[in-house]
C-alpha cells in the first residue's frame, strides 16, 4: 500500500512540474522574409525571429510551439482567444477589440524608393538635402519607370501617388513569387528604374542575390509617417494578459539595448542605419507612450 500511495504521488508531482495548458503557447508567424523566414539556409534570421526568440528565452515556465499560417489565420487564432501570440502585429483600433498588445517591439521603416547606387547622381535632383526622395516628381518628370507589386497596398501617400500614374507606362506591375527579389533582379537588369519596397526588403533581395552593393535604399519624401511600430499580440482575456504583461517586462529592460535594435538594424542598408537608430532609441528610450 505505501509504495502504491508513493507512486500516486510521485505521478502527481510530476504532474505539477510539467507545464499546463495555461503555460503552452503557440507562436504564430508569416512567411514573409526577411521579417520572418521559416525555411531554407537562412531559416530563423529574420528579425521577428530573433525577436520572438529573445523574448521567449525569457518567459520562464513556459512552453513553446512554432506555426507558420498567413496573417488571415492568424488574426482569426488570436480572436477566437486561443493560446496563441503574434510577435509581428501592427496595432489598429479594430484589431484592439481582441488583441492585448505588448509596448512596441521594433519600429519598422516605412516603404520607400530602391535605385541602382550606379544612378545616384542621377536622382540628386529628385532628393531633399536629408536624403529623401520626391516620387511625385520623379513620376511627374517621366525619366524613370518604377516596379512595383502587383496588388500590394504601400500605404500612405505612396498609393496615393502610384495611383495617378498605374495607367501609364511610368509604372510597371509585377506579379508572382519571390516577387520582390524579382523586382530587384528587373531593377538591376535595368528593366526598370526605381523599385518600391521595405528597407529591410532592399538588403535581403540584395543580399539572396549576391547584388547588396549595388542597390541603395531612399525614404520618399512625401510620406507623412516617418515609422510604424510592430507589437507582440495575444488574446483579450486574462491569459493573453498574463503573457503581455510578462513580455512588457523584458521590453522595459531590453528594448533600447543595442543588441536587441541591432535585430532590424541588421537588415538595413548603411545609409539607412543612422536614420532607424536615432528613431529607435528615441521610441524605445522614452518614459512615456509612443508617439
Amino acid at each position: 500500500l505505501f509504495l502504491t500511495l508513493l507512486l500516486i504521488a510521485s505521478i502527481a508531482i510530476a504532474d505539477d512540474q510539467r507545464p499546463s495548458g495555461d503555460n503552452r503557447i503557440t507562436w504564430y508567424y508569416a512567411n514573409f522574409p526577411p521579417v520572418t523566414i521559416p525555411d531554407g539556409p537562412q531559416a530563423g534570421t529574420g528579425f521577428y525571429d530573433r525577436i520572438t526568440q529573445f523574448i521567449i528565452e525569457r518567459l520562464d515556465g513556459y512552453e513553446h510551439e512554432f506555426q507558420v499560417a498567413n496573417f488571415k489565420r492568424i488574426i482569426n487564432e488570436i480572436r477566437s482567444q486561443e493560446p496563441v501570440c503574434c510577435a509581428t502585429l501592427y496595432k489598429t483600433p479594430e484589431r484592439e477589440k481582441y488583441v492585448t498588445f505588448s509596448l512596441p517591439v521594433v519600429v519598422v521603416l516605412p516603404s520607400g524608393v530602391v535605385a541602382r547606387k550606379a544612378d545616384r547622381e542621377k536622382l540628386k535632383p529628385y532628393l531633399s538635402e536629408d536624403r529623401t526622395i520626391f516620387l511625385e516628381r520623379v513620376l511627374q518628370d517621366g525619366n524613370f519607370r518604377v516596379g512595383v507589386a502587383k496588388g500590394r497596398i504601400y500605404t500612405g501617400e505612396i498609393d496615393e501617388i502610384l495611383d495617378r500614374y498605374r495607367s501609364s507606362r511610368l509604372v510597371d506591375e509585377r506579379a508572382g513569387k519571390d516577387v520582390f527579389q524579382g523586382l530587384v533582379a528587373m531593377l538591376l537588369a535595368g528593366r526598370v528604374d526605381l523599385i518600391i519596397g521595405y528597407p529591410t526588403e532592399a538588403q535581403f533581395a540584395g543580399r539572396t542575390l549576391e547584388k547588396e552593393d549595388q542597390v541603395v535604399f531612399f525614404p520618399v519624401a512625401e510620406m507623412s509617417q516617418t515609422y510604424t511600430l510592430g507589437h507582440v499580440g495575444c488574446p483579450k482575456n486574462d491569459w493573453g494578459q498574463k503573457i503581455i504583461d510578462k513580455v512588457d517586462l523584458i521590453l522595459k529592460k531590453h528594448r533600447a539595448t543595442p543588441e536587441f535594435i541591432g535585430y532590424y538594424e541588421q537588415r538595413l542598408d548603411d545609409d539607412t542605419i543612422p536614420t532607424y537608430r536615432r528613431i529607435a532609441q528615441d521610441v524605445f528610450s522614452s518614459p512615456g507612450p509612443p508617439p
